[in-house]
């Protein structure tokens, strides 16, 4: 249970009892509230009501995981004012027991519906945000390996002669754009021979000519890579 859950649930349970012992003592009624078919009804529904919002929006805030805030904090609103409206309400019609028991059901109905709506959309929307979140861990694997491999060759050239080369690459695969695509793979495949062959060429300390050439072409299949996903978006 998420620190959310909890809140909700103590705060819930708090709410619930006050409509319980309110509902009990309105004009003095006490248990003889069940002395009436409609007022026991409207009480019963007005208490399955809560139920209902309680499981939905636990069962909701329970999904919304790392995106609690985002998520989370509007779904806490929704519940707050749900909850709040249909014990108001349920007061309401016990205060007033001339209330039509079809007119009590109706709305006791829309109100779960609007609650379990909220509950739902929430849901939904950290369903869609965590497969959103895997589709795009999943599409820039491949670059921010690169990037790694890229920023160790640089920390471990350090002051050397070949510092400005890799640097320079280091940098072209820093800013290029993060996310591959079907469209993107086989030039990709590419980057990665060319940074294979820059790579060795620093390690076996390598002239600067030779150096400059493997840089040269590395960044020459960056810049093209990222014109391809530039074109491909």
């Amino acid at each position: 249970m998420n620190k959310q859950q909890k809140t909700f649930l103590g705060i819930w349970f708090v709410m619930f009892a006050l409509y319980i012992v309110v509902a009990l003592a309105l004009k003095g009624r006490w248990l003889g509230l069940f002395e009436s078919t409609d007022l026991t009804v409207t009480f019963a529904l007005g208490a399955t009501a809560l139920v209902v919002l309680l499981v939905c929006d636990m069962l909701a805030l329970g999904r919304t995981g790392e995106k609690g805030l985002f998520l989370g904090m509007p779904l806490l609103v929704y519940s707050y004012g749900f909850t709040t409206a249909v014990a108001g309400m349920a007061l309401r019609f016990i205060s007033l027991p001339h209330v039509p028991l079809w007119a009590v059901v109706i709305s006791y109905c829309t109100m779960m519906a609007g609650g379990i709506a909220a509950s739902v959309g929430a849901h939904a929307s950290a369903s869609y945000i965590d497969e959103t979140d895997t589709e795009l861990a999943e599409a820039t694997q491949a670059m921010r390996a690169l990037i790694a491999r890229a920023s160790t060759l640089e920390a471990q050239t350090g002051k050397g002669p070949a510092r400005k080369s890799v640097h320079a690459v280091a940098e072209a695969i820093r800013f290029s754009d993060p996310v591959s695509s079907a469209a993107t793979a086989g030039m990709e495949a590419n980057v990665q021979q060319g940074f294979e062959r820059f790579r060795q060429a620093v390690l076996d300390g390598a002239d600067s000519q030779v150096l400059d050439e493997a840089a040269a072409e590395l960044l020459a299949l960056i810049a093209e890579r990222n014109e391809l996903c530039r074109l491909s978006k």
